[in-house]
């Protein structure tokens, strides 16, 4: 389990690392409303839960976007709980 943690956050940080630069090359002049987020958290059903607080905080904010998560197919049914 350690050793799928340091996985995640390891390839979370590269992935965040090489996805910056287009978000730095599409920025809008002006903001809009995102019309899809997409959520990505693969390992633990724990971390999973603590994401919760994020997507009413995103649902709140961004009510007319769709939010897709995307999980292992072990997380599945935490998953389809959180609507």
């Amino acid at each position: 389990m350690k050793r799928l943690q340091a996985a995640d956050k390891v390839l979370g940080w590269c992935a965040c690392s090489l996805l910056q630069p287009l978000r730095w090359m599409h920025r809008a002049p002006t903001r809009r409303a995102p019309e899809r987020i997409l959520l990505i958290k693969f390992w633990g059903i724990g971390s999973l839960q603590l994401l919760t607080p994020a997507i009413t905080v995103l649902r709140a904010s961004h009510p007319k976007a769709s939010l897709t998560l995307l999980t292992l197919r072990e997380n599945e049914a935490f998953a389809r709980g959180l609507g």
